[in-house]
């Protein structure tokens, strides 16, 4: 070994079947999808709900609710690449609220939860026997003096735009109608 050894290049090693094959699957990818997003958030999304769940048997609430949001906003970067509808985009926003619900009413917060499922229900296109249920059963937990159950479906049957925000509000001044967006 000579003191100029330092000065050579040295051999770059010979690329193997395994990665000449995964070149060409990306490359083949990018010429078919171009530089498209290509993130599985959904799955991601998926992964984050059963963490939170997870946590919440553990009982450790403020990281279930840490994956909760997490999930959401995995199903908003999904919603967003895939050009949902605003409506779509709220539905499958409020879709977590069940579980955001769930982790309320368990830390004995009833009317936080109520309005997570108020929110959840609102959104859907169609309310389904589960939505009604949990609806009747968290509004009961809530006891929500100013409120009934009629007002509820009467609201939930409303053409009014349903965002959470709008709902809180609601809630909280049932007989005072609230546009949209409004804030207080």
């Amino acid at each position: 070994m000579s003191i100029f050894d330092i000065f050579r290049r040295k051999k770059r090693p010979s690329p193997t079947l395994e990665h000449i094959e995964q070149r060409k699957v990306e490359d083949l990818r990018t010429e078919i999808f171009g530089k498209r997003d290509m993130t599985d958030y959904l799955g991601k999304a998926a992964m984050c709900e059963k963490k939170g769940l997870a946590k919440m048997k553990e009982k450790k609430f403020d990281e279930a609710w840490k994956s909760f949001h997490e999930q959401k906003t995995h199903y908003m970067r999904h919603a967003n690449r895939s050009g949902f509808t605003p409506q779509q985009a709220l539905a499958l926003d409020a879709s977590v609220s069940v579980n955001l619900a769930n982790v309320l009413r368990l830390e004995s917060k009833q009317l936080d939860a109520f309005i997570h499922i108020l929110y959840w229900v609102s959104t859907s296109p169609a309310t389904t026997k589960t939505q009604e249920q949990k609806l009747k059963a968290y509004f009961n937990r809530a006891k929500i003096e100013s409120l009934n159950l009629d007002k509820v479906n009467e609201f939930i049957g409303s053409k009014e735009k349903k965002d959470f925000r709008t709902i809180q509000t609601w809630v909280a001044n049932p007989t005072e109608p609230v546009a949209s967006g409004q804030r207080r």
